[in-house]
């Protein structure tokens, strides 16, 4: 037999549940603009019923669970695309300071430069006599050769730059990693207790978020609740353990590589992220730009020195036998300079291809004519379009980097938005989902009240 009191008891439940469904509701509402906030729902199912003739009564409802909605194929997606994107983002910023220490075109960069010390050599060619002229190319020869110096030292510079971020990013990565361990062995622990950890699950997906940025990263769930991050080639976290990564300076090298702290074995920089686009700045775009600098500066040096010391200085009866630019092998663009010796005495320039010719030019037309002459060692490319090779295959790097942040941007908005219909707040349907629980809220009140009514009445007639 059914108790008098059930009803009570029935009633106070509807009471319960709408409320944690009135609570739930006004914690997505909060949320609304809260990143990476997941939308919460409260699970409502009926309670267990109780025996009864002629069938089983109901005993009201319960809270079975507060579920958050999420799409771990999405949220996956996401974080392959945001993972592009930073890498394609830390390229752009690397092309853009880089595109800024040559500074082309300009009057101060090293093409106008060259151009200004092609022409001062033209000027020698017409008038090889003058102590003036010869001194303008010794000094726009020396104003070549220091903006040479300039790039590849701020190229230097900004690769140990580079190497320093690689150490910081490294260190973020252990940060984020050590703090998603942490978060599990919460969550392992509330979940283990039968309770829900919406809260601290949706504070780990922000990690994983902000991970993702750093290093491209395989998240996989357990059926604990904890998460595994697999990340170039190894475990990052396992439970709630994480593995840290280490950048360590090699013997003999001042660039750091990223190897996985326990083991020292090479972690798979080529993940994505910050981390990789960082890295291929720092180990092949710098490496190639220099390399092709010292090429410049070698066969400009080798061309000009070829002439200089086959020619004639003024009143001279022999060949110069001297060279114009001394370079460092291995290093041209960092040695190069004007040597000193005509530095200090102009005359020594060889402009006269005949001995004790004073009015022969010729040789310092040769060498003018350097500006056009094509050179084997350069794929039969004059020394200055050479150069100009490299800038615009800088600048098709920039191009491509910059598209390819475009067109990240545009994968990652358009994932944010497939996350946001999956696990967002829609203020519509949370004000929907008010007025549906305020309702059974107060038809539940009602319910009580009309049993209570009853029960008063029984209780004055029968007492």
């Amino acid at each position: 037999m059914p108790s008098t009191f059930g009803p009570l008891q029935l009633g106070l439940s509807g009471l319960q549940a709408q409320q944690i469904g009135l609570d739930v509701t006004g914690q997505n509402v909060a949320n609304v603009n809260t990143p990476g906030y997941n939308r919460q729902e409260a699970v409502l199912t009926d309670s267990p019923p109780t025996p009864n003739t002629p069938g089983e009564l109901g005993t009201g409802v319960t809270v079975a669970q507060i579920t958050q909605a999420r799409d771990t194929f999405v949220n996956q997606q996401f974080r392959n695309q945001q993972s592009g994107l930073s890498q394609w983002q830390a390229a752009q910023n690397g092309l853009n300071e880089i595109q800024a220490i040559y500074n082309e075109p300009s009057a101060t960069a090293i093409s106008g430069v060259l151009s200004q010390f092609w022409s001062s050599l033209q000027q020698l060619a017409g008038n090889p006599e003058s102590l003036a002229t010869r001194t303008t190319v010794a000094q726009q020869g020396q104003n070549l050769a220091s903006s040479i110096n300039t790039v590849y030292s701020k190229l230097q510079d900004l690769q140990g730059n580079l190497n320093n971020q690689v150490g910081a990013i490294v260190q973020q990565v252990n940060t984020d990693a050590s703090q998603i361990a942490a978060l599990n062995g919460e969550i392992e622990a509330v979940t283990g207790g039968g309770q829900t950890a919406n809260d601290l699950i949706s504070q780990r997906a922000n990690l994983l978020d902000q991970l993702s940025k750093l290093t491209g990263v395989q998240v996989t769930q357990e059926t604990n609740g904890s998460v595994q991050v697999d990340s170039g080639g190894g475990t990052l976290v396992f439970g709630s353990t994480a593995h840290s990564l280490a950048a360590v300076t090699p013997t003999g090298s001042n660039l750091s590589r990223v190897v996985w702290g326990a083991s020292g074995v090479a972690f798979n920089t080529a993940a994505g992220g910050q981390l990789a686009g960082t890295i291929t700045l720092r180990d092949t775009t710098i490496p190639g730009l220099q390399s092709q600098l010292n090429t410049f500066a070698a066969n400009l040096a080798s061309e000009m020195n070829t002439l200089q010391q086959n020619g004639y200085a003024l009143n001279a009866n022999s060949p110069s036998g001297i060279n114009f630019f001394n370079v460092t092998a291995g290093s041209e663009a960092a040695s190069i300079a004007v040597n000193p010796a005509v530095t200090a005495d102009p005359t020594q320039i060889a402009a006269a291809s005949n001995p004790s010719a004073p009015g022969d030019g010729s040789n310092a037309q040769n060498m003018a004519d350097l500006a056009t002459t094509t050179v084997p060692a350069l794929g039969n490319s004059s020394v200055g379009d050479y150069y100009n090779a490299t800038i615009s295959g800088l600048g098709i790097q920039a191009q491509t980097a910059n598209q390819m942040v475009t067109n990240g941007q545009a994968l990652v908005t358009q994932m944010t938005n497939q996350r946001q219909a999956v696990s967002g707040v829609s203020l519509d349907q949370e004000a929907t989902n008010l007025v549906t629980y305020q309702q059974a809220y107060g038809a539940a009140a009602d319910f009580i009240n009309t049993v209570n009514t009853l029960l008063n009445t029984l209780i004055q007639t029968v007492g």
